[in-house]
């Protein structure tokens, strides 16, 4: 079965754009995760886990980096597609035959409307899910054998609740903690200080330990600061020869928890609801709203950049090698991710509304993309049965 001739350009078209579009989207992929990847081997050197654990964090930050990705190879994969053409001057062939250039958009919309798909599906419910599962993991690492990672005579901060744990001496194996000191704030505003003259880890039945590894305190004192607003402190002071306690009592280093900690941890149907069901918290409407309004904005930004980038590939006409839509088109790529993540933030902080600070960027895109394709993609003088006809 013969193809007309109409879809065999179509499909020439579209191959020629999705070779670039391809190895852009593995190069930038592979760019975006070794940066990480050199973060994540020195975090995980540090914390004394496996080495084998970066590859598992890589692979639950591929949704996010692919979301980077795509957009910005599929802009540049049309750039460099077309300018092919161009360079060639198959795309002068193709107008002066009578076809319009806006017909050489069909198959580029069509791909753009699949990723702009997938791109909901990244954004919407994968990145959520994976972001969840790569902050739990890498608090994990945090947690597990806590206590024998802890440096002799160094205060180990942990951030998460201003908690601040210190020990002079660590002997058999991790297992025998000397000098124990430890400061942490429980839920409600009270201070608990801890010290020890030591604190021997209670070793599970195979020799190992676990980040709720009960700890016997010997020879210590606590003390427990209730901080109330309008009266006094009230401070409790205990002393004991022996005492059993645990990371997860202490609430020390807690875990992740459910998902849902945040906004950007909800699929697209949590965010429109008033609450995240998965964890039962409270995010603000508009942080909620605002992320909501992002992700659709990503997914619609795809067939705009696409519009975007064929006029910008016919700057620089004939075999010219000076591209100038080519550094044009990087120069606008990298201001609109720019103005898409100030608008966000304002949208964020209650700034701005939502939906404005989400599409007022997108629909700048789609007003610009536009006059350029008017202007610079016009089919002005480009066929040869109009001027024939002109002549006649």
């Amino acid at each position: 079965m013969t193809l007309p001739a109409s879809s065999v350009l179509m499909t020439y078209v579209a191959r020629r754009v999705l070779g670039p579009f391809a190895v852009l989207a593995g190069v930038l992929l592979f760019a975006l995760t070794l940066e990480r990847v050199l973060s994540l081997v020195q975090v995980v050197t540090e914390l004394k886990a496996p080495i084998y654990m970066v590859g598992e964090l890589v692979f639950y930050l591929l949704p996010h980096y692919l979301g980077l990705a795509i957009p910005a190879a599929w802009f540049l994969g049309v750039l460099i597609g077309l300018r092919g053409l161009q360079r060639d001057s198959e795309l002068t062939v193709i107008r002066a035959s009578g076809i319009p250039l806006r017909r050489l958009l069909a198959p580029l919309l069509l791909v753009s409307l699949a990723l702009g798909l997938v791109m909901i599906l990244l954004t919407g419910y994968l990145q959520p899910y994976s972001r969840h599962a790569y902050r739990a993991s890498l608090q994990e690492l945090k947690r597990k054998d806590f206590w024998s990672k802890l440096e002799p005579g160094v205060f180990t901060s942990l951030e998460e609740n201003r908690s601040v744990v210190r020990v002079g001496a660590v002997a058999d194996g991790g297992h025998l903690l000397k000098d124990f000191f430890a400061r942490y704030q429980q839920a409600g505003g009270r201070r608990v200080y801890v010290s020890a003259r030591e604190a021997a880890v209670k070793p599970l039945a195979d020799g190992g330990t676990d980040a709720d590894t009960q700890l016997e305190l010997r020879d210590g004192m606590m003390l427990l600061r209730d901080q109330r607003t309008g009266a006094e402190d009230r401070v409790l002071n205990l002393s004991f020869d022996e005492l059993s306690w645990s990371l997860s009592e202490t609430g020390l280093l807690p875990p992740h928890g459910p998902r849902g900690q945040d906004e950007r941890e909800l699929t697209f149907g949590e965010l429109r609801t008033d609450r995240s069901a998965p964890a039962g918290l409270a995010v603000a409407a508009p942080r909620r709203l605002t992320e909501w309004h992002s992700r659709l904005v990503k997914s619609v930004s795809v067939p705009l950049l696409a519009i975007l980038a064929v006029p910008l590939a016919l700057l620089g006409r004939g075999r010219s090698n000076k591209a100038y839509g080519f550094v044009i088109g990087i120069v606008l790529l990298v201001l609109y991710q720019k103005v898409l993540g100030t608008g966000e933030s304002y949208g964020k902080l209650g700034e701005l509304p939502p939906d404005i600070a989400a599409w007022g960027p997108c629909l700048v895109l789609g007003l610009l993309a536009a006059a350029l394709f008017h202007w610079l993609g016009g089919d002005r003088d480009q066929s040869i049965r109009r001027v024939a006809r002109q002549n006649a």
